[in-house]
């Protein structure tokens, strides 16, 4: 019987993307579905399966056909937080924390459940401390991240292993509670779009080591 890497790889035969592509997009989407509920015990540390991964290659080496043909399965199996193509630091933080009116930016309303379903994102009120789980699949990544916007950058950095409950409050003046923000990346990239969006700074932050 064909494991997943053999029944994937069977899947995406015959496309442009290299096999490189598809491996990595489906190891991330396989960190990603796992979040929380699978760790490796390393000393007093858990580290968790969610990855930052990017692809790198000029224009028309079909990073996004990857990212897209793993994004199509991951929707289609049900997995429902994938991030907005587009966002802002603050906006990010809001939609992470899952209870907050979902209406115009700016609107600074706090604590106002989803009118459809009365409940977050997570199907749990917004007192309870499930982990907040995020898979930002980007195959333009800087139109997710924008240009050298160095507090979003450090912000995923902090994220990507952060232990207990993140707290902050955005510029529109709501507060947000995460508890156990547990974020994954797959995104696409040219090096001179990269160089854009990461500059120099960036080096000696904790974001390029993730």
């Amino acid at each position: 019987m064909a494991d997943i890497f053999d029944a994937y790889f069977h899947y995406v035969k015959d496309t442009e993307p290299p096999v490189v592509f598809h491996r990595w997009a489906l190891l991330s989407s396989i960190g990603a579905l796992l979040g929380r509920n699978y760790h490796f015990q390393h000393g007093h540390w858990c580290i968790y399966p969610n990855l930052y991964t990017m692809f790198l290659g000029s224009p028309g080496t079909r990073k996004s056909t990857a990212i897209k043909m793993a994004k199509k399965i991951l929707q289609g199996a049900g997995y429902g937080n994938v991030a907005a193509d587009r966002t802002t630091k603050e906006k990010f933080l809001v939609d992470l924390d899952g209870t907050h009116n979902t209406g115009a930016e700016g609107d600074s309303s706090a604590g106002v459940y989803d009118v459809a379903t009365a409940e977050n994102l997570w199907g749990l009120d917004g007192s309870s401390d499930v982990a907040r789980e995020i898979f930002i699949m980007a195959d333009e990544f800087n139109d997710f991240i924008g240009i050298n916007n160095i507090d979003f950058i450090s912000l995923l950095g902090s994220l990507w292993d952060y232990d207990g409950v993140y707290e902050s409050k955005t510029k529109h003046g709501k507060s947000v509670r995460i508890p156990f923000p547990t974020i994954s990346i797959l995104g696409g990239n040219t090096p001179q779009n990269f160089a854009l969006a990461f500059p120099p700074e960036i080096i000696g932050q904790g974001f390029l080591s993730r």
